[in-house]
């Protein structure tokens, strides 16, 4: 405090000492008055003392659902899909796995409300919802995971599996050594896949897990994060086919920790040893393949989309008119060669050639969800400025040069649809 820091925070030594000393002389109180002065100096100037600390006010709760239901339709990710999701209800379902019964888990890190009491189900809760009346589930306690599992997966037409990380471990102050998916839970899918049946996994996780071990014993991977209130309903509807998934990967899902660092936007290298592109494979990692297990920008539907008649209206713009807001722009026609409806994230990738500072071998500079019914097809237009060529200097100047760049359209960061354009002083 004579040091001048007038507020402590999670510590809690003012709280449990600060008084004492005062009492006791060891801080004068003129230090404690400087710092109290100070503080509410600060709360004066931003009008905290002209208002209530807060306003009582009614919160629509069942909207607030909606949304959190929403949001958490938007964000899940199939990352595999060997013909089996959609499930069918009307049949026997095997459930098993350590998010079966988990509440709390589905907020994640830092949550300080709303997974208690009925606003948040477990999975199972969840499953059970979606088939009563149609369908049939055979929970699979923990004590016969590995004394006789057989026998309940076996009676049962698939297995799905609530894999994933608990809350506890992730988030702020919770790095891990290795991010694979504990030794356990790819026996309990190894266990199951030795059954013959189809086996699904809904991974629950706060961070992209390494999948490398459990992935050949997955028939399909439904990534669900920790999302919140209605996490577990929107996994359960997305397995049935309620929900069809439009989630892509915000970061890159590596094959094992050895992996990290692995990102789309490296800068380019003297040799070609990145591997993320399927570039020189043999000159990176030699005990495992180099590219990623699941790209950034990646994601799966229940329905499928085609890529056509990628354009530009010019190949070439002037340094000057792009400076003074000129713009090229780039079109994409997207169709639904599915059977059902369903959303694509159509991502531009730019990469500049030739610059004065090293540039990512491609950056993400656009993006547009769309929805498209069976059959749809939509053009999708993206403008291309200096917010899309130009880059921060080292000491902090956005600026654009005259150079070729790469124009990427596509479903992911793999996306081979290129174009070139040159910007000319």
């Amino acid at each position: 405090l004579t040091a001048g820091l007038d507020m402590d925070m999670s510590d809690k030594i003012y709280s449990q000492y600060l008084e004492k000393l005062v009492e006791n002389g060891d801080v004068p109180m003129e230090v404690l008055d400087t710092a109290v002065i100070r503080i509410l100096r600060v709360k004066l100037a931003k009008g905290l003392f002209e208002k209530p600390l807060y306003d009582t006010r009614c919160v629509d709760r069942t909207h607030h659902i909606e949304v959190a239901e929403q949001l958490a339709a938007e964000s899940m990710i199939l990352l595999k899909n060997n013909g089996v999701l959609p499930l069918k209800k009307d049949g026997l379902l095997s459930l098993a796995g350590p998010f079966l019964n988990e509440r709390r888990g589905h907020h994640g890190s830092w949550a300080l409300d709303g997974y208690l009491g009925s606003n948040t189900s477990t999975f199972r809760e969840a499953m059970e919802d979606e088939v009563r009346g149609i369908g049939y589930l055979n929970i699979v306690p923990e004590t016969a995971l590995f004394n006789g599992v057989g026998y309940f997966f076996t009676n049962s037409d698939a297995v799905v599996l609530a894999l994933g990380e608990s809350h506890a471990i992730t988030g702020e102050a919770r790095s891990m050594a290795d991010i694979s998916i504990s030794k356990d839970q790819v026996e309990m899918a190894k266990r199951a896949k030795a059954c013959g049946k189809q086996v699904v996994g809904v991974i629950f996780c706060g961070r992209p897990l390494a999948l490398e071990e459990i992935e050949p014993y997955l028939d399909a991977i439904i990534c669900a994060w920790h999302c919140g209130t209605r996490g577990a309903n929107v996994a359960a509807k997305m397995i049935f086919g309620e929900y069809t998934p439009s989630g892509k990967c915000p970061v890159t899902f590596v094959r094992n920790t050895g992996h990290i660092p692995l990102y789309y936007n490296a800068t380019q290298m003297g040799r070609e040893v990145l591997g993320y592109y399927g570039e020189h494979p043999d000159s990176c990692y030699v005990d495992i393949p180099s590219n990623p297990m699941y790209p950034f920008g990646y994601g799966l539907s229940y329905t499928t989309f085609e890529y056509s008649d990628i354009a530009l209206d010019a190949s070439e713009i002037s340094l000057g008119s792009v400076m003074e807001g000129g713009k090229l722009k780039a079109t994409v026609k997207v169709r639904n060669t599915g059977d059902r409806g369903g959303k694509e994230t159509v991502q531009l990738y730019v990469r500049d050639l030739v610059a004065s500072t090293m540039r990512p071998v491609r950056e993400l500079r656009g993006f547009e969800k769309i929805y498209l019914e069976a059959g749809e097809e939509k053009e999708v237009t993206f403008e291309i400025g200096a917010d899309e060529l130009g880059f921060y200097t080292p000491d902090g100047e956005y600026t654009v040069e005259a150079g070729k760049f790469h124009i990427y359209i596509g479903e992911s960061c793999l996306t081979k649809n290129m174009m070139e354009i040159k910007v000319i002083k």
